[in-house]
């Protein structure tokens, strides 16, 4: 027979620290929001050191760091001496509700089965209103006033410059950011410790203790040696035989008795959880329902769940390798049951310690016993400091170039888009000789290369639209009136079209193209609307002719 007790520990952190999320640009990196138990097992394996050198030392290692004896579980924000959890998935409020209201009224769609028929009032099935997510990732619900709590993040921008130069260039110059979470934030976590006696379960209680000294300094995440995850200190508490335990609030409340006959209770998963088709042996976490039911041998029925999934992955730093990326049941899911027989609290715990699924060393595959649900239930919100910290004061100069360029190279790739869509719907096109003109206009000398200081390309635009208002001779003319593009319009009034502002602006989406190129403040577009419709007049005129050209090789082949 197996002991388990549980050894929470409080991680604070003394500087950024960024724990790595899968997906986004690959020239980013977003964090997650918790400390995983991976990293506080990591830092137990640094701390032991390599097991192939030492018989001693491989024992050792087998025991607390692959799961023989020890398994470290998610830290989460520390609220008022309380270890949070992820918050229910099932919780949402109001659309005309803004997050800040005190207190928020939730409403729990675990508490609707989502039937409706004719007979049947359809609020009793599922609520009426609009409804929308908290927006935030944990809920302290131990205490009697369930709290909603967000950790704090921070968005740091950084850029690639050539080492020679030393500064960015075309070709050696990206932009990256890095967000982390915030120094100075407390977060609570567990380790399970697990022997066949009491006196087993102390002495890896002590070892872990001596492993980690609370004296000394852990790193965690990414970059953690260049400002960010580093100077993190633990402390432990006393263990106890739980891993979540409190009295709660009723709609929110862990279960600490017996469950009866025909009495409805549900599963919150504290962690994602990886569970594997038994027929297939594939992880597949739709899998997650029949593990229940045969974890509770067939005792309950399944009611409703609400739940979603997410991708998880890590790194194998013995490899120096990324693990596979796997998909999962994600923290927070809810899984209401009803027990079809009598179920003892014994066996309840009994599921707890063992938790479901891969990787439970890991932290995975934990998961707590609630209540049954209430359709609404109001939660207070801990007050906190805004989730990002921006810089005040104007943007230095280099990031302001920065943005111009990313920004030149977005609109760019715009055009090139813009071209072939008008390009490739083109029938009739003008001959290569009235293209050719066409282009040679646009040439026009500039006052910038006449020896002027502005670069404007008034001169060009305004001879263009003197040729289209009748400069051009008949012949010439109906070339540009046949040329059918977009809808049937004609390239005459498209090139007039695209002399227009506000055409522009629609077309190659600028003010998109600001946002999204935007590091904090309002980009400058470098060239002026006529720049662009110039750019833009000579790209399509060219394509064109291109065209003509491979038509004219295909046909005399």
């Amino acid at each position: 027979m197996s002991h388990y007790a549980y050894l929470p520990y409080t991680i604070t952190l003394r500087s950024s620290v960024i724990l790595t999320s899968p997906g986004g640009d690959p020239n980013s990196s977003s964090t997650f929001t918790y400390i995983s138990g991976s990293s506080v097992r990591g830092s137990v394996a640094a701390k032991l050191g390599n097991p192939d050198s030492d018989s001693a030392i491989k024992k050792e290692f087998d025991d607390l760091v692959l799961g023989g004896k020890a398994r470290y579980l998610n830290a989460y924000p520390l609220v008022n001496d309380d270890r949070t959890l992820p918050i229910p998935l099932s919780l949402r409020m109001k659309k005309s509700v803004t997050l800040g209201s005190q207190p928020l009224h939730a409403i729990d769609l675990a508490a609707y089965d989502g039937r409706c028929s004719i007979d049947e009032d359809a609020e009793v099935h599922w609520p009426t209103e609009q409804l929308q997510f908290l927006g935030v990732d944990y809920i302290s619900m131990i205490g009697a006033d369930p709290a909603l709590v967000q950790p704090r993040r921070n968005s740091r921008i950084h850029h690639q410059r050539d080492r020679h130069k030393g500064r960015a260039t075309e070709d050696n110059g990206a932009i990256f950011t890095f967000e982390s979470l915030e120094a100075g934030q407390e977060f609570a976590g567990v380790i399970q410790l697990r022997g066949s006696t009491e006196g087993e379960l102390a002495l890896v209680e002590d070892r872990i203790r001596e492993v980690l000294p609370e004296k000394d300094k852990l790193l965690f995440g990414r970059s953690k040696r260049a400002a960010y995850g580093g100077m993190a200190s633990i402390v432990f508490g006393e263990t106890r035989n739980r891993e979540v335990s409190g009295s709660g609030k009723e709609g929110l409340q862990p279960l600490s008795a017996d469950v009866n006959q025909n009495q409805q209770f549900r599963v919150l998963l504290t962690a994602p959880c990886i569970v594997r088709n038994p027929e297939t042996g594939q992880v597949d976490p739709v899998a997650l329902e029949r593990a229940f039911l045969e974890g509770f041998k067939n005792k309950v029925k399944l009611c409703r769940k609400r739940w979603s999934f997410e991708l998880v992955g890590g790194f194998n730093r013995k490899w120096g390798l990324e693990l596979p990326q796997t998909l999962t049941a994600s923290a927070g899911s809810v899984l209401v049951f009803e027990a079809i027989q009598p179920l003892a609290l014994e066996e309840l715990h009994e599921l707890e310690d063992g938790g479901l699924g891969d990787r439970k060393a890991e932290g995975f595959g934990r998961f707590v016993f609630l209540d049954q649900p209430l359709e609404c239930i109001n939660l207070a919100q801990h007050s906190s400091k805004p989730e990002y910290a921006l810089c005040s004061g104007d943007r230095p100069p280099l990031v302001a170039e920065i943005e111009s360029r990313i920004l030149r190279k977005a609109i760019a790739l715009k055009i090139e888009e813009e071209v072939e869509s008008v390009v490739s719907q083109a029938s009739n096109c003008p001959t290569n000789s009235l293209l050719g003109r066409l282009r040679t206009l646009l040439r026009e000398p500039h006052p910038a290369e006449a020896g002027g200081t502005v670069n404007s390309y008034s001169k060009p635009l305004k001879s263009l639209t003197e040729w289209l208002a009748g400069g051009l001779k008949e012949t010439a003319m109906k070339q540009l009136t046949d040329c059918k593009i977009r809808n049937s319009g004609s390239l005459h009034s498209w090139l007039q079209d695209a002399m227009n502002e506000d055409n522009l602006k629609e077309w190659l989406r600028l003010e998109s193209l600001k946002r999204q190129c935007s590091l904090g403040g309002d980009v400058k577009i470098s060239e002026n609307h006529k720049e662009l419709s110039v750019k833009l007049i000579d790209a399509v005129l060219a394509a064109m002719a291109i065209r003509n050209k491979l038509k004219e090789e295909r046909n005399g082949n």
